[in-house]
């Protein structure tokens, strides 16, 4: 049902309006240029920590050294790149999300869409799965920088484990920051899409845009403690875990609420 005509066809939407939107060399180079170094100081901090090598002292102490002043460097564009990133990437899902339902409407196919004997539930399911998948690479990268704002933080404190300990403590931070990379993602394509229905459009793209801004900070705060916590106590890995779940709850609760609304929709037109 996910893997549908609409789906695809969505796919192939959303990857022409990025890749379009992204043609220009001017905006490509300038955007390479701020994160390749925050890429560098993420694989950097997670061979550290992997490998208990202590290179996040050149964070507090640089020394004057060349490899200190890189690091300094590379550390502020891991840290601005990866509240940077999350926040335009979040407004780029949310809008190419939004514009799914939104386009069919204005330009008046959504009618035409339900005469192929699709109903609108599918339509649903098929619009926010094509554009989950649409920007799957920009997310990926969001996991990536957050796998080195996580080895940053912990670097240094993982030293007196041995190298199977804290390969495990790696992998299940890993684990959870990819699970959560993709509930996040998925809740934000979902609120998008039950935004630009017309029942709820007038100002829901505002509650939504709020919702956001709030799970943001508290992902932002979640991504700097939890880490350090878990590395002192497992049990904190529950409010982790409490967290994704929650965020799968959301997204399940949110993309039902539209599926009835767009059916209900459809059975009163």
């Amino acid at each position: 049902m996910i893997n549908n005509i609409i789906s695809q066809a969505e796919f192939r939407h959303q990857r022409y309006v990025i890749q379009n939107s992204r043609s220009g060399w001017a905006w490509v180079g300038l955007a390479m240029l701020m994160l390749l170094p925050a890429l560098f100081a993420s694989v950097m901090m997670f061979v550290s920590v992997l490998f208990g090598l202590g290179w996040g002292q050149y964070l507090i102490e640089p020394q004057g050294s060349l490899l200190g002043g890189v690091f300094q460097v590379a550390s502020i564009a891991l840290m601005t790149m990866n509240i940077a990133l999350y926040i335009v990437v979040t407004l780029i899902t949310l809008g190419l999300s939004y514009n799914s339902i939104a386009r069919e409407h204005t330009n008046r196919t959504w009618d035409i869409l339900l005469l192929t004997h699709v109903d609108a539930p599918t339509l649903i399911v098929g619009k926010w799965w094509g554009s989950l998948r649409s920007l799957s690479g920009d997310h990926l990268m969001l996991f990536i920088l957050r796998v080195g704002v996580v080895a940053q933080f912990i670097d240094g404190n993982t030293l007196n484990l041995s190298a199977g300990e804290r390969g495990a403590y790696l992998v299940g931070m890993m684990l959870l920051l990819a699970a959560f990379t993709v509930v996040d993602t998925a809740l934000t394509v979902v609120l998008g899409v039950a935004a630009a229905l017309p029942s709820a459009r007038s100002t829901a793209m505002l509650m939504v845009l709020m919702l956001r801004f709030v799970w943001v900070i508290i992902n932002s705060g979640a991504l700097m403690t939890l880490p350090l916590l878990m590395l002192n106590d497992w049990q904190y890995s529950v409010f982790a875990i409490g967290g994704i779940i929650l965020s799968m709850l959301m997204t399940w609760g949110v993309l039902w609420g539209a599926q009835w609304f767009a059916a209900r929709g459809q059975v009163s037109s």
